[in-house]
């Protein structure tokens, strides 16, 4: 069996917007993030089942939202607060952007998603007053309402944790790929590593059948490594084989390295009684009674600890931007096997458990063989064997949630 498959239907070269036709469905997705801001703008040909990308914009979270009028209603995972006037703002602006850069008009989006990890300032990890907020911005925007992630038909617990919904979106892009390739979907694990950790387990593959979720710090425990550099833009997204700086690997400093970051890296079951992981809002004693099963991922106390990553960053560092880069991919591949074990530990790896991964950047292949290859030196080679790694996951779960509305509209049309 081919163990790496690393995932890329949608092609990354921009379609001619007259190529555009009655056959395609296009899709706008917002994605509030906790550190980015991003409109994404996808198409697909229902006649060949395959996605072209047409746009995008994105911003920095702090620059779009951390300056408002009015009273603050919502924030970010990491405090940025911000008030209604100026989310319809931030979207108007990125929704503009997006289009000239698609080179198409707003009336031509057929669907729009919307998925955010921000709460209310109440402290609501629910978000549901912030999804309706954005849902009204896209109405005066495309003169449409925006789709959440969760299907009618679904129930995704998404009063469990703050980014349930984007969990959801990317598990719904990476089982289309799962199916494609006749892989059972009995226990399968979706893990996307974008600021924060967003996870699901499944019975069956579907959100409905979630057993567990994973939360917490996800890709801001790479970037606290890489500030350890000075310019986390240089670093981030590069596999360690890699010699672009034309600098040596210190193959024997970057392993030390990153196993005395493993060590700060504290993953394994919510006890009772939580209220944050990683800065991201849980409510575990929920979990617990529906038996759901809440694995995080923290460094210290809500990221108190992060800074600790970064001195080893600067470490690293000092010999050489290639030795950096290197260590980071090993603490990816160790921040993955301990998510495993603890999943296995928790009864969720089952003998033929699938493992999808996605993130904010490319795994590239140095990253993807070292996850696998870890896998299997901690005793987990059933998992590592039936592993995926799959760029633009939630962009994906947004054309999949758009095509469920527009086959379900066509059928009753």
């Amino acid at each position: 069996m081919r163990v790496i498959l690393h995932i890329r239907e949608i092609e990354r070269k921009k379609l001619d917007p007259g190529k555009i036709s009655d056959h395609h469905v296009v899709v706008g997705l917002i994605d509030l993030g906790d550190s980015v801001t991003r409109f994404t703008l996808l198409t697909r040909d229902k006649r060949k089942e395959k996605s072209y990308f047409l746009g995008e914009a994105a911003s920095p979270a702090e620059d779009l939202l951390g300056c408002t009028s009015g009273r603050a209603e919502f924030k970010t995972i990491t405090g940025i607060q911000f008030a209604r006037n100026s989310l319809e703002r931030v979207m108007a602006q990125l929704s503009s952007l997006g289009l000239a850069d698609a080179d198409i008009g707003a009336e031509r989006v057929d669907y729009i998603v919307c998925t955010s990890d921000a709460v209310d300032c109440e402290g609501s990890y629910k978000g549901d007053g912030l999804l309706q907020a954005m849902k009204n911005s896209c109405k005066s925007i495309f003169g449409k309402e925006c789709l959440s992630p969760t299907l009618p038909s679904e129930t995704t617990r998404s009063e469990l944790a703050a980014n349930v919904n984007k969990a959801v979106l990317v598990a719904r892009g990476m089982r289309r790929e799962i199916e494609s390739r006749y892989w059972s979907l009995k226990s399968t694990i979706y893990i996307d590593l974008s600021t924060s950790l967003s996870g699901l387990s499944t019975i069956d593959g579907s959100p409905s059948s979630m057993n567990g979720i994973l939360t917490g710090l996800g890709g801001s425990i790479f970037d606290a490594l890489a500030k350890g550099y000075g310019n986390e833009e240089e670093i981030t997204g590069v596999s360690p084989n890699s010699t672009k700086d034309g600098g040596r690997i210190y193959e024997g400093e970057a392993e030390d390295l990153a196993a005395k970051s493993a060590e700060l890296i504290e993953v394994g079951r919510v006890p009772a009684g939580r209220s944050r992981v990683g800065m991201v809002p849980v409510d575990v004693n929920k979990s617990y009674d529906l038996n759901v099963k809440m694995i995080g991922c923290d460094v210290g106390k809500n990221g108190s600890n992060l800074y600790q990553l970064t001195q080893l960053g600067r470490r690293a560092a000092s010999y050489g931007l290639a030795t950096l880069r290197s260590m980071i991919d090993k603490v990816c591949a160790r921040l993955i096997g301990k998510l495993m074990k603890t999943a296995d530990e928790e009864e969720l790896l089952l003998k033929n458990t699938t493992l999808g991964i996605s993130g904010h950047e490319t795994f590239e292949e140095g990253r993807r063989k070292l996850i696998v290859e870890f896998l299997k030196e901690i005793g987990l080679k059933r998992v590592a064997d039936r592993t995926i790694f799959v760029e633009d996951a939630a962009p994906r779960g947004a054309i999949e949630t758009a095509l469920y509305y527009s086959l379900k509209n066509e059928s009753f049309g």
